[in-house]
């Protein structure tokens, strides 16, 4: 029976980083790259170098851009919750 535990144990721990990896090549798509290369990829954005409130300085670095949500749209074309409504 314990077998039987431990090798279901291993099989969802297999699936957790199977489902992982290509989120982790995702994350990595923008490090590393040149200012110039960085910008001309979308999917990615250069941060510039600043300096932290405790006196580090950050260089400059590209890194994936943000994901923008969508918003879902209304059939009428008005915000949601401001729906036409018929008087009468």
């Amino acid at each position: 029976m314990q077998a039987a535990f431990i090798n279901t144990r291993l099989s969802l721990m297999l699936a957790g980083l199977v489902a992982m990896a290509p989120l982790s090549a995702a994350e990595t798509q923008c490090k590393q790259m040149a200012q110039s290369e960085c910008m001309a990829e979308s999917a990615c954005t250069w941060v510039g170098g600043y300096v932290r409130k405790d006196g580090r300085e950050v260089s400059a670095y590209c890194r994936n851009a943000p994901v923008k949500p969508q918003k879902p749209h209304s059939t009428t074309g008005l915000p949601q919750g401001k729906e036409k409504t018929v008087e009468g």
